[in-house]
């Protein structure tokens, strides 16, 4: 059971050291995609990543999410959110295998590979300075955090490169 617990608690830490870095960076909100209990549908709307259960978290527990978000390859969280519904998170730590207008993959140092949607919701920042970037100035072979909401293909909130 403990073994469940900390696994779990690692993934969000993940998610959150990941968001809170683009959160850091950015200083505005997300939207993430929610989905349903029963279903596997989703729809966009926008919400607070500080007033989200991994903002919440980060926040009182900023020790454990910046520990593992070093050490951290990628993953995958469900939180809900004051509503009641559903939102799926994820996240990745990798190199840029492909990138257009309106895609990005990633493949982490594990050899797992994710696509993330682009689009004009998606945040690009350099890791070196902070400074808003644009999807087109990331190139293959960059080295990259993503962090996106849905299921599928996420679709990416923020693209940290140089992560």
């Amino acid at each position: 059971m403990f073994r469940k617990i900390a696994i779990a608690g690692a993934t969000a830490a993940v998610i959150v050291g990941a968001g809170t870095a683009a959160l850091a960076a950015s200083g505005s909100s997300s939207s993430g995609t929610r989905t349903s209990s029963s279903s596997a549908s989703s729809s966009s709307s926008s919400s607070s990543v500080k007033d989200s259960p991994l903002g919440r978290f980060a926040r009182r527990h900023p020790g454990i999410a910046a520990a593992i978000a070093h050490h951290a390859v990628h993953g995958v969280i469900v939180t809900k959110d004051s509503s009641g519904q559903y939102v799926t998170h994820d996240g990745i730590l990798g190199t840029v295998s492909a990138v257009s207008a309106s895609s990005i993959t990633i493949k982490s140092g594990d050899g797992f590979v994710q696509s993330y949607t682009v689009n004009s919701g998606t945040k690009v920042r350099v890791k070196s300075d902070g400074k808003t970037s644009t999807i087109s100035q990331v190139k293959v072979g960059d080295h990259v955090g993503v962090v996106g909401t849905g299921t599928g293909t996420p679709v990416a909130t923020y693209v940290i490169d140089g992560a």
